[in-house]
């Protein structure tokens, strides 16, 4: 991800009307806008569509939505949850952002809550 959101959310838009079995963590880019565009109500609603389980993604995603929503309990579980998918994140957590994401705006937001943890 590299921040650049309206020209990526089209271009998985027109990758899905072209294939409609897209792998389903394309979506996860809508999560993160919203998270950027401080929409936590949005990004939570997106993120609980996934049905992406085996992804550390998710959990993940929803411990930086819950911190932002001030749910801190949930927060924890959800952080919790993530680290049983990926136990090495913990201590990593910048080096596997940044295999993903490029854009330093993103990652530090998403660093920012994950830290508040």
């Amino acid at each position: 991800m590299a921040g650049e959101f309206e020209r990526g959310l089209e271009l998985i838009r027109s990758s899905k009307e072209l294939n409609p079995f897209r792998p389903p963590w394309f979506s996860i880019a809508s999560v993160v806008f919203k998270i950027m565009q401080d929409d936590f109500d949005g990004a939570e609603k997106s993120v609980s569509k996934l049905s992406l389980r085996r992804l550390f993604w998710i959990p993940m995603l929803k411990a930086v939505i819950q911190v932002y929503k001030g749910e801190f309990k949930q927060a924890q579980a959800s952080y919790k949850e993530m680290l049983q998918i990926r136990p090495d994140f913990e201590g990593s957590e910048e080096r596997y952002l940044g295999a993903f994401i490029s854009s330093p705006a993103i990652k530090n937001k998403l660093l920012e809550a994950l830290e508040r943890l």
